[in-house]
This record gives structure tokens, C-alpha cells and sequence, in this order.
């Protein structure tokens, strides 16, 4: 009898960390464990995606192409710059390609009626340290463009 009870509890504990990892592999293929929404601040690490689903517009953070910024402290002579592609696409328009920077320009895109802005990109370089490209976040902001 005894053993019978341990069985089925270990049955149940096997099942919860099946449906567990199913979950965890689902928001993991599909990349949008969340949801931005307009006019708010949202963060992707490298290789994400998300909707910003009022927009109907999907963000992909692509890559890292260059992070030249200055370390904390250490003095340089210019402060430097993050580089970073995302594609956009919304709803069945082909989906396109931006470099948005930290420092330099375009800081901000305009795609498909909406303005698409870099606020930062973590994590910021410090002395002798060495960011892996997997590690990098970047937090946008999406915004409907204002007519002139």
C-alpha cells in the first residue's frame, strides 16, 4: 500500500514539472513573454521579441552591433556609442531593419506610423569587464506619430 502512495505522488510531481516546462518552452519559442503597450517603456534582451499589440507591431531585438561607450570610471575623451538592429513588421507589411543608437543618431525611427526610440541599453561597459552579446537588454519606448 505504501508504495502505491509514493508512486502516485511521484506521478503527480512528474506531471507539475512537465506542464511547468512546456509552459517555459512555450513563452520561450515564441518570444513574447511580454507584452508592450505604447507610450510605456519596455526592456528585450538580445535576440527577443514582443508585441505591441494597439500597434499591432512585433519589435525583435536583433543584436549588438557595436558598443563603443566610455567605461565607468574611466575618462575618455567621447563618450561613445551602443548600436543595435531591430526588425519591425506590422501585421502582413514585410518585415524591416534598423540600427537605432545610444549617442548617435537615429536614436528613433519612424516605421509604419509609429516612432520607435532607444532609451538605453544595459549593461553599461565598466573597466576590464567583457558583455557577452546574450546579456545586452535594450528598453524601448513606442509612440503613434504625431501628425504635423
Amino acid at each position: 500500500m505504501r508504495a502505491k502512495s509514493i508512486y502516485s505522488i511521484s506521478l503527480k510531481s512528474l506531471l507539475k514539472v512537465k506542464l511547468l516546462l512546456i509552459s517555459f518552452l512555450l513563452l520561450s519559442v515564441t518570444g513574447f513573454a511580454q507584452k508592450a503597450k505604447l507610450d510605456k517603456e519596455f526592456s528585450l534582451k538580445a535576440g527577443g521579441e514582443t508585441l505591441v499589440k494597439e500597434a499591432g507591431l512585433k519589435i525583435r531585438f536583433g543584436s549588438v552591433v557595436e558598443d563603443s561607450r566610455c567605461p565607468e570610471g574611466v575618462n575618455c575623451i567621447w563618450a561613445g556609442n551602443g548600436k543595435i538592429t531591430v526588425t519591425l513588421k506590422k501585421g502582413r507589411q514585410k518585415a524591416a531593419s534598423f540600427e537605432l543608437n545610444t549617442m548617435l543618431e537615429p536614436k528613433g525611427i519612424t516605421y509604419q506610423g509609429y516612432e520607435i526610440k532607444l532609451v538605453k541599453l544595459d549593461p553599461y561597459p565598466k573597466n576590464n569587464m567583457t558583455v557577452k552579446k546574450s546579456d545586452y537588454v535594450a528598453t524601448l519606448v513606442v509612440s503613434k506619430k504625431k501628425k504635423a
